[in-house]
């Protein structure tokens, strides 16, 4: 078809979580834990052309190709990080991977390519330990046609509806057809708007903060307004009055940076399934909110220390 640059099948497509890619594998030999035992990795049934529409990089082996059909030895692709975390140090191609469901065919695998996977499309994870088998040796009921394009994308559905039709006239074998925009406002739907939760709950509390800090120090500076009239009736300069003003109120403030810091550091870690792209010790984050906090703690302690000095020491004295 025009603009069509490739084509491929998959059991489903990256954003998707089915029910059936959880598997657990066992290899014949080899060493480490899954040599003892079953482990869990993804499985995906994929036709050739689906490690490049993927942009992934072969390793060590060999790809599948087109000549692994059915009749031929069962084999299978492992990404890297499969081979990291059940055979680390150690070479994995040509050992024999044995699913755990019973109803999965082939009973076995022989390994032979390891692969390079960057991050999942859509969903930006980085890859868990998958293995990927040819679409022509596993039965399917259903599967995912992935097509790539050149420009746009509009009115492709009607006509890749129209392809399937003059394959098996009669008979609509495509159904639902989506773009990579559609699949990717799909798959970050929720984190998105757990995203915007957040930050909206994290703004909220910010400006308590804010107007807390300002009110209480504002409050605790300007009751000292009698203890400036005295100072600055002894003698004291503004510059003193006000550099220990500021003093005494940032001390406050830097005691309760350090304990706030110290407690939402701990609490943090509560987060950690919400978070994508950004530790829960980010410390930009931490440093932004101290320094938000402390500029308007400052303000708080100058503006009414300023407003005191204004005053007449004598009217100072009579303030209560």
């Amino acid at each position: 078809m025009p603009g069509v640059e490739a084509t491929a099948l998959s059991d489903r497509f990256p954003p998707a979580r089915a029910h059936h890619s959880s598997e657990e594998f066992k290899a014949d030999d080899g060493g480490g834990p899954i040599a003892e035992g079953f482990q869990p990795a993804e499985m995906r049934i994929v036709t050739p052309g689906y490690f490049d529409m993927m942009d992934m990089r072969l390793l060590r082996g060999r790809w599948l190709e087109d000549s692994d059909r059915s009749d031929t030895l069962p084999v299978a692709v492992i990404n890297e990080a499969m081979a990291e975390r059940y055979w680390h140090g150690r070479d994995p191609l040509g050992l024999k991977l044995k699913p755990m469901r019973s109803y999965v065919k082939p009973p076995s695998y022989t390994i032979v390519g390891i692969i390079h996977e960057p991050k999942r499309f859509a969903s930006g994870e980085t890859p868990d330990p998958t293995v990927y088998v040819p679409y022509s040796q596993v039965p399917l009921r259903f599967s995912t046609i992935i097509v790539r394009t050149v420009g746009q994308t509009k009115g492709l559905a009607a006509a890749i509806r129209s392809a399937a039709l003059q394959i098996v006239p009669g008979y609509m074998f495509v159904g639902q057809v989506q773009s990579g925009e559609e699949l990717i406002s799909e798959s970050s739907a929720t984190p998105r708007f757990t995203a915007q939760l957040l930050t909206a709950f994290s703004t909220l509390a910010l400006l308590l903060a804010v107007v807390g800090i300002y009110g209480l120090i504002s409050y605790y500076t300007s009751q000292r307004t009698h203890e400036i009239g005295i100072r600055m009736a002894l003698g004291a300069q503004c510059a003193d009055v006000m550099r220990l003003v500021l003093r005494e109120g940032m001390l406050i403030v830097g005691l309760g940076v350090v304990i706030g810091v110290v407690a939402a550091g701990a609490f943090a870690r509560t987060l950690e399934s919400l978070l994508y792209g950004v530790s829960t010790m980010d410390l930009s984050s931490f440093a932004a909110s101290a320094v938000v906090l402390a500029i308007v703690a400052l303000a708080a302690c100058w503006i009414p220390a300023r407003r005191a000095m204004k005053i007449e020491p004598m009217e100072a004295l009579r303030y209560e």
